[in-house]
């Protein structure tokens, strides 16, 4: 695997990292929990910040962010929107 191509990766998964974490907290109310929330929403607004927030060799994980990445697109596309790709397009610049 190349050097590009395993960055791209690594923003895509970073990305869905944080959105997941945006959605599991989005009803807590913790000091704690509120700045994780806010931590998550800058990194999801600017994923070419250099986060490393995925251990890529956890494939147990990136199997549990892809079926949350599938379970978005079915709420979108049940919803009339078609566009199967949410990974923002700033997350596939290359990073470093």
């Amino acid at each position: 695997m190349s050097i590009q191509t395993a960055k791209t990766i690594q923003a895509k998964y970073d990305v869905l990292h944080h959105q997941k974490r945006i959605q599991e907290l989005a009803n807590c109310h913790s000091h704690f929990d509120k700045r994780l929330l806010a931590e998550s929403k800058a990194i999801v607004a600017n994923p070419c910040t250099g986060y490393r927030s995925v251990d890529l060799s956890n494939t147990a994980y990136l199997a549990e962010l892809d079926a949350f990445k599938s379970s978005i697109n079915k709420q979108h596309n049940s919803k009339g929107n078609t566009n199967d790709e949410r990974i923002p397009n700033s997350a596939k610049r290359i990073t470093r």
